[in-house]
């Protein structure tokens, strides 16, 4: 962006360099916090906390084996969903687990700790449900689900199901 930018003006020196990168970046931050919102909004999600929607806004630019980051969390809400509906589940819990499971990966490249760890840590921050939280954490081994299997309607069910049965079908 910033270097289109430099060759439209034509004037190419280090005030313009600075100056031009820094409309670049603020350019790009109100891009991640638009596109976070949409994302929010396409799955009718109207509260989350303006830091997390900027967290969501960066996924559109990060790749996970070969997929963009937050349409595949757009996507296992919606089937999280769908599955908890099926199951007669909290399918507003199922949902927003499922949009936020991988949101430790907008600052994994920044901090140590894996995604999930640094999803916990975002979610508990910004005061998400922790149930929220609990379903998020589910989509990997690292944490012990919140419920049991023989729990009739556990939270973190249709994440589970939702993650588990992508990760069969993409092998």
């Amino acid at each position: 962006m910033a270097i289109e930018k430099l060759i439209k003006d034509g004037r190419i020196q280090p005030a313009k360099i600075e100056e031009k990168v820094e409309e670049s970046r603020q350019e790009l931050d109100k891009r991640m916090r638009e596109v976070g919102e949409t994302a929010a909004y396409e799955l009718r999600i109207l509260d989350l906390p303006k830091e997390v929607l900027y967290l969501l806004g960066r996924l559109n630019y990060r790749t996970s084996y070969g997929q963009n980051v937050l349409i595949h969390s757009i996507e296992m809400a919606h089937l999280a969903a769908m599955i908890a509906q099926e199951l007669s589940l909290d399918v507003e819990v199922a949902k927003r687990g499922a949009l936020l499971h991988d949101i430790g990966k907008a600052i994994d490249h920044e901090t140590t700790g894996t995604h999930v760890e640094l999803g916990r840590k975002i979610l508990k921050k910004y005061g998400v449900d922790e149930k929220v939280i609990q379903a998020m954490q589910s989509h990997h081994e690292e944490f012990p689900f919140a419920c049991r299997r023989q729990d009739p309607a556990p939270d973190a069910t249709a994440l589970n199901i939702t993650y588990n049965g992508w990760k069969t079908w993409k092998k």
